[in-house]
């Protein structure tokens, strides 16, 4: 009887060791994933898909959005109403085909800050399954592209006022590329 005490205390210590071993990994785990997710500039989320509610934002979404994660947490709409008007309905269908096509699509919207300046995102999210491949959750990365599409515009723009200028000239006016290839020829060419 006294050996069954002894055998049941052994165990039950070796069990505790070993709860207390993986409780110490997950913490581990858990500090990693936190100092990941305080220190990328893009917004990494979580949304669990059958209560339809972000469960997780990283701190970037502040930065990014200009809003307040706590405001997210506790009313799903904030983020529909950050989101450009004209850009809603896109925003919304594509985060819809995620479901269908498993996720990875980059999407790119604009959104409204609360001090009312625009800003673009690239979006990108990814359908989690569970064991019977019925989506459970989507996780998801966002990052700030503003900068590069005002880059795109200014570039865009450039690029008009040059060949509205050549097309003007009465010089002959052309462009090769480094295989020789004609590119751009004006009109008095």
């Amino acid at each position: 009887s006294e050996n069954r005490y002894r055998e049941a205390f052994e165990q039950l210590h070796a069990e505790t060791k070993e709860r207390q071993r993986a409780e110490k990994e997950i913490q581990q785990i858990e500090n990693r994933f936190q100092e990941m997710a305080e220190h990328i500039t893009e917004a990494f989320w979580l949304y669990d898909w059958n209560k339809r509610q972000i469960i997780y934002t990283s701190p970037a979404y502040e930065s990014i959005w200009g809003r307040s994660v706590k405001d997210l947490y506790a009313r799903n709409e904030e983020w529909d109403d950050s989101v450009h008007p004209d850009d809603l309905e896109f925003a919304r269908a594509s985060f819809e085909k995620i479901i269908r096509n498993g996720g990875g699509d980059k999407r790119e919207y604009r959104i409204i800050r609360p001090d009312g300046s625009v800003r673009w995102v690239s979006d990108r999210g990814f359908a989690i399954k569970n064991k019977s491949g019925k989506v459970v959750r989507i996780a998801g990365i966002a990052e700030d592209i503003t900068e590069r599409k005002r880059a795109e515009v200014a570039l865009r723009e450039s690029e008009e006022r040059f060949r509205e200028l050549a097309e003007l000239m009465p010089e002959t006016i052309f462009e090769v590329d480094l295989e020789g290839r004609l590119t751009f020829v004006n009109r008095n060419a």
